[in-house]
């Protein structure tokens, strides 16, 4: 089985995304989108996995509750993140 990708436009610059499936299957998931979408040229980034915590800034070790992960039980998950259409 491999996970389920539901992307939405914001009409401006920004895809939302959605990630549903195992840990295994997001991770595969998301090392696709990264790999069309580089981090670095637009922005791609993820709130996965589960339990990450901020490491920088005033919010260093503490959990980040941006766009954070759906546990649906069953060894199931939604992961969410987004990425830029705009280099700029």
């Amino acid at each position: 089985m491999t996970a389920e990708v539901r992307s939405t436009w914001d009409g401006t610059y920004t895809i939302e995304y959605e990630v549903e499936g195992t840990v295994e299957e997001i991770g595969a998931a998301i090392t696709s989108i990264h790999g069309s979408y580089p981090t670095p040229g637009y922005g791609t980034w993820f709130n996965w996995p589960p339990g990450q915590l901020f490491t920088c800034g005033r919010a260093a070790g503490k959990p980040n509750t941006h766009l954070a992960p759906t546990d649906l039980g069953d060894g199931r998950w939604i992961a969410r993140g987004h990425r830029s259409t705009s280099c700029d």
